[in-house]
């Protein structure tokens, strides 16, 4: 079925992993489908320092705009923005016709019970999982979590893609670590989920590292206390809109988290040269296999200081290696506009 239209939406146009995914694939599918108006909605705020080809419509969601889309509307879920997902779930009652398609980042039980608690995570998820079986739309996951939804896939709905970043990124060379000092690099929300104080906890312990923490959220008063008692050992640089040069001068990105999506920060590491240690979870484990770098035990950690040396120790083994072919951003866009046209 050919359709004359793209429609994205998203919670909010800024530089949140999730979003950043969606960001380029609408980029990308510019370029491949040159006979197709592609519009990007948002619900909430526009980071306007974000910039997308003339091409692309860029607009706030309203109700009108709803009742106007003609094809395609595709919805990014994640932790735990459920509005746009009804939203794009209605058009396709409204419509009656399979033209939802859902990526998901992020949205399972175990990042929802951060935020919401045990009991309305597990309502909130039952939610989801029942509203995608109800209508036969199609949902993207990551390949990870495509082994924890198929319990639920009663109707193949749902489809992995491996989310990419765009091949502007060549893989960079790094030269053997000189300095005595580790240093240490953790980009992300400072929050329970990600165990950003564990990570401090344990580095000011030791005299083998530098850790430089880059990100935003509850735990910013605790960690700016942590460097001023700390100068020497723990720096915070807050957010950061592009902190792919920082990454580059590091040795090791820190992914302490309970859990993950598919982290849009251990791709950049990877073009970076810099070698991830990561929380022993399912996501780590396999991004660990595809040479990204290695898993430690994230609630003890008991093996940080063995894993951390053996990464600094091989990572010139590591950046010898050509990018895992799974994470090519051309392809994995490509399949994507396969889901679009089945629909």
């Amino acid at each position: 079925m050919s359709q004359s239209e793209i429609n994205f939406l998203v919670p909010s146009i800024d530089r949140s992993g999730p979003v950043t995914l969606v960001s380029n694939y609408v980029v990308a599918l510019s370029r491949l489908c040159s006979s197709k108006t592609i519009k990007l909605f948002y619900l909430k705020n526009r980071d306007k320092s974000i910039l997308y080809p003339d091409k692309i419509t860029i607009k706030r969601f309203q109700l009108k705009d709803f009742v106007k889309c003609k094809d395609n509307l595709i919805s990014i879920c994640y932790l735990p923005d459920l509005v746009n997902f009804l939203l794009m779930m209605t058009n396709c009652c409204r419509t009656n016709k399979l033209k939802g398609i859902t990526i998901v980042s992020s949205f399972d039980y175990f990042n929802l019970r951060f935020k919401f608690g045990k009991f309305k995570a597990k309502i909130l998820f039952f939610i989801w999982i029942k509203l995608s079986q109800l209508l036969s739309n199609r949902v993207v996951l990551n390949h990870t979590m495509k082994r924890f939804y198929n319990r639920y896939d009663k109707h193949g709905i749902y489809d992995v893609i491996f989310h990419s970043l765009p091949n502007h990124l060549e893989l960079k060379f790094k030269p053997k670590r000189e300095s005595t000092t580790i240093k240490v690099i953790f980009v992300g929300s400072l929050d329970d989920r990600k165990n950003i104080l564990a990570l401090c906890n344990h580095v000011i312990k030791s005299s083998l590292y530098e850790l430089t923490i880059l990100g935003d959220g509850k735990y910013k008063i605790p960690i700016l206390e942590f460097a001023k008692k700390n100068s020497k050992t723990i720096r915070y640089e807050g957010f950061q809109n592009d902190p792919q040069q920082l990454i580059q001068n590091h040795d090791v990105l820190a992914l302490p988290s309970f859990s993950e999506g598919l982290p849009t920060v251990c791709l950049e590491a990877y073009y970076n040269g810099t070698p991830c240690i990561m929380s022993n979870i399912a996501v780590h484990r396999e991004l660990a296999k595809l040479g990204f770098g290695v898993v430690f035990n994230h609630k003890t950690f008991k093996d940080f200081d063995t894993a951390v040396i053996s990464l600094t120790e091989n990572n010139q083994a590591r950046n010898d290696k050509s990018p895992n072919k799974k994470f090519d951003h051309n392809i994995n866009s490509k399949q994507l506009l396969a889901l679009i046209n089945e629909q």
